[in-house]
């Protein structure tokens, strides 16, 4: 008490009023100006006093007070603190509050250029089983602590509460050290059942720290490690209070908050935080809950043009044993980082945990800028094998124009356990990925994953424009609830509107009468499958049912206008039977393959692989425009178990058409389907089975109005079972035109070894293969000794039937 040395007790009380000066006074221990001690009594600080450059060599560089036993403390009246000073905690004012006191600091008292070394530049306050109250636009302006807490550092223990009120202003407030310096505006811990409250339009601007985190708040809530008893410790954040240019040299620009032990962490009621920045991680927000801990974002919060160069350009989020909420039509404009989550990043480390994000949030133009994690709106990854963890993403959110370099230019997830689901009416609008999945990428393992009721449009990436998918080691995902892709592009790998990957044991159903249209593949020989790419293998299985539609979508160059589907694995080593069944009255509806095969679907049969039509499937006016197969295009390989299986499937007014446009050959082949072999077919191994085909009006340029079979396992084919009964669908031996029916004996990647006369030449009708002569053979041989005699040649087919 450089000037004054005060004791209160037994309700006795002091006023110190009259716009008092304290110039320069200095104490080699507390308290520069004023040291006091009040129990049971009261101290009044008011009318405008003011302490300039006051200084202790302890704490409290202008006030130090302990306040006990239901004592109270007012600092009002616009109260003045100018460049006071402490070499360890308070520049201003240190202040301990015990035992059902109360400390308020109120009045538009201000606090300039403050400074302490360990904590609270300005202030630094304890309230043990007690309140204290900051409020009525008090300011903090230039205010530094070479430690934490820039302007304010505060304890709330026990049962206490602290709160900072009323449209309190930190400016330009300051972290100096480069190791361990949190919150430039304020640093709080809260403990034991105990409230911190910053509410009613409290504004930080441009708080700054060096490294350390939270620019402008760092909040502790909870004992840090776990003590066997449930916390109820609670910080609140709310009211509209304002983050502006707020920046860390460290860890987040904004708020850093650690919650532990059933503690939470709300912020709430539209705060906005406007281009702040983290040198690492969490631009506005570092959050990490664990043991119970809950940090709730929520009631139409806003992130502005936050930045972080490494992770969560708005929020960083680290959760073991803890949940994360984000609800409330909370918005995210423009926010970027350079590694992972271009709005948020959330890493699950495991434990039961919780991660929803929810209520109609927005995500406008928000963007990962570095190749190498993803997400350019939201990056999720789970560490952890066997965690019982939930992630759920719904309630009508937004991501309008997301980017980035990597995959999921809105949404990245990757999971080695636990569960997510994407629901409500999501909308992923115009979003773009130079990696997998425009909208959404997601790499599962021993994880179950739900998408209902979404809505993609216009999405554009590398693979899967609308959404990517990888599944892996028992994963299950369902998409279902009339998803819709409108417009979506892939530009090298596939999957125009989705692309699928099913390994090791996997499942994916797509139901719910999803809708395609228009979505497409653009030029690239692996470009493949307008609407959809999906690939089933070890074991795997993929379904799409439920009145799935895919309208006028397109493949450029690749195959598969509508569908692009493989099944199998092309490994000896892997015999497990991979599936993909494509029922309930699925359509495929005026989809184009230009420049490629399959207008409607590009199949492909590995090892073991199968796929399985039934319950009415309909391909209507599908194209191959200068290529093959106007329906469906499939190829199988080598001699290992396979099976493709039509049980119920109409192929009509389908068209495979020659286009001069291709430097292609061969083109217009095959109206409805056309297919070729790699290596040898064996029907004991192998299934091909058209039974439940029907063809109708379907078209050819070249040849075969209806199927096309190229390569030599064609004949084997035609004679299994009676009368081709394989191969031949709903086609009439009687009456149907032959020429609905042709195939060659060479496979179509070789046509360009032989002459358009020697393929002609080698070609048949199909029925040929299972229709005995009417009239007798005669095989002419031109070997020596008697080629001198014949002008003939030795033919192959010259017998048709038996050759």
């Amino acid at each position: 008490g450089g000037a004054l040395n005060i004791y209160i007790q037994d309700e006795a009380t002091m006023l110190i009023e009259g716009a008092c000066i304290f110039d320069r006074c200095t104490s080699e221990r507390n308290g520069g100006a004023i040291f006091a001690y009040i129990f049971n009594g009261s101290l009044t600080i008011d009318e405008a006093c003011i302490f300039t450059e006051c200084k202790s060599s302890l704490s409290g560089g202008a006030l130090y007070a302990t306040l006990q036993d239901e004592a109270t403390m007012l600092i009002d009246g616009s109260c003045i603190f100018t460049e006071c000073e402490s070499d360890q905690g308070g520049g201003a004012v240190y202040v301990n509050v015990y035992s059902d006191s109360q400390l308020t600091i109120q009045g538009t008292c201000e606090f300039f250029k403050c400074t302490s070394i360990y904590l609270g530049g300005a202030a630094n306050t304890v309230a043990t089983q007690s309140q204290i109250l900051i409020a009525e636009a008090c300011v903090f302006n230039q205010c530094v602590s070479k430690g934490q807490g820039g302007a304010i550092g505060c304890i709330s223990d026990q049962d206490s509460q602290i709160t900072i009120d009323g449209a309190c202003i930190f400016y330009k407030c300051k972290c100096t050290e480069e190791w361990n310096t949190r919150g430039c505006g304020i640093y709080a811990r809260v403990y034991t059942d105990s409230l911190f409250i910053i509410t009613g339009g409290c504004e930080f601007n441009e708080c700054e720290t060096e490294q350390g985190g939270g620019g402008a708040i760092c909040i502790i809530v909870g004992q840090q490690y776990e003590t066997g008893t449930i916390e109820k410790s609670k910080a609140i954040i709310n009211g509209g209070c304002q983050f502006n240019l707020c920046k860390s040299k460290g860890t987040c620009g904004g708020i850093y908050t650690m919650v532990y032990n059933g503690g939470s962490l709300l912020i709430d009621e539209g705060c906005i935080f406007d281009q702040c920045e983290s040198a690492q991680s969490g631009g506005a927000i570092f959050a990490l809950a664990q043991f119970g801990g809950l940090v709730t974002v929520r009631g139409l919060c806003q992130f502005s043009q936050c930045t972080a160069e490494s992770n969560g350009g708005a929020i960083y989020a680290s959760i073991t044993q803890g949940s994360l909420i984000i609800d409330g039509a909370c918005e995210f404009y423009k926010c970027s980082s350079q590694y992972g989550g271009g709005a948020i990043y959330i890493d699950n480390q495991g434990g039961i945990s919780s991660i929803t994000i929810q209520g109609a949030c927005v995500f406008n133009q928000c963007e990962c800028v570095g190749n190498i994690l993803g997400g350019g709106a939201i990056f999720i990854q789970v560490y952890q094998k066997g965690i019982l963890d939930q992630t759920k993403i719904s309630g009508a959110c937004v991501f309008e124009q997301c980017k980035s370099e990597a995959g999921g230019g809105a949404i990245c997830y990757y999971s080695l356990s636990g569960q997510l689901i994407i629901d409500g009416a999501c909308t992923f609008n115009q979003c773009l990925s130079f990696g997998p999945g425009a909208g959404l990428y997601v790499n599962l393992q021993e994880t179950q994953m739900t998408i209902s009721s979404c809505i993609f449009q216009k999405c554009i990436s590398q693979q899967g424009g609308g959404a990517s998918l990888y599944c892996s080691y028992e994963s299950s995902v369902l998409i279902s609830g009339a998803c819709t892709f409108d417009q979506c592009e892939s530009t090298q790998l596939g999957g125009g509107g989705l692309d699928t990957r099913a390994l090791e044991l996997s499942t994916i159903t797509i139901n719910g009468a999803c809708i395609f249209t228009k979505c497409k593949c653009q030029s690239g020989q692996w470009n493949q499958g307008g609407a959809i790419s999906i690939s089933a293998e070890d074991g795997s299985q993929i379904i799409v049912d439920g009145q799935c539609e895919m309208n006028e979508c397109e493949s450029l160059d690749g195959g598969g206008g509508g569908i692009s589907a493989y099944s199998g694995y092309n490994d000896y080593e892997h015999e497990i039977s991979s599936q993909i069944i494509i029922k309930g009255q699925c359509k495929i509806n005026q989809c184009k393959a230009k420049g490629g095969t399959g207008g409607g679907l590009f199949a492909s049969l590995g090892i073991s692989g199968s796929i399985i039509f039934d319950e009415r499937i309909l391909f209507y006016q599908c194209i191959s425009d200068g290529g093959f197969g106007g329906a469906i295009y499939l190829n199988f390989y080598d001699t290992s178990k396979y099976e493709f299986v039509v049980n119920d499937a109409t192929i009509q007014g389908c068209k495979a058409t020659i286009n001069t446009e291709y430097n292609k050959y061969p083109q217009g082949l095959g109206g409805a389907v056309a297919i070729r072999s790699y290596g040898e077919y064996d029907p004991s191994l192998n299934n091909i089975d058209f039974h439940g085909l029907k063809m109708i009006d379907n078209k050819a340029d070249r040849a075969g109005q209806n199927v096309y079979l190229s390569g030599p396992f064609g004949r084997l084919l035609c004679r299994l079972g009676v009368k081709g009964e394989y191969i031949k669908g709903n086609y009439d031996d009687i009456l149907s035109n032959k020429g609905d029916l042709e195939g060659c004996m060479y496979n179509i990647e070789d046509f360009s070894s032989f002459t358009e006369q020697e393929i002609l030449k080698s070609e048949r009708y199909l029925q040929q293969y299972w229709t005995f002569p009417y009239e007798d053979i005669w095989h002419v041989s031109s070997r020596p000794p008697f080629e001198q005699y014949f002008d003939a040649e030795d033919q192959e087919y010259c017998g048709e039937f038996d050759e």
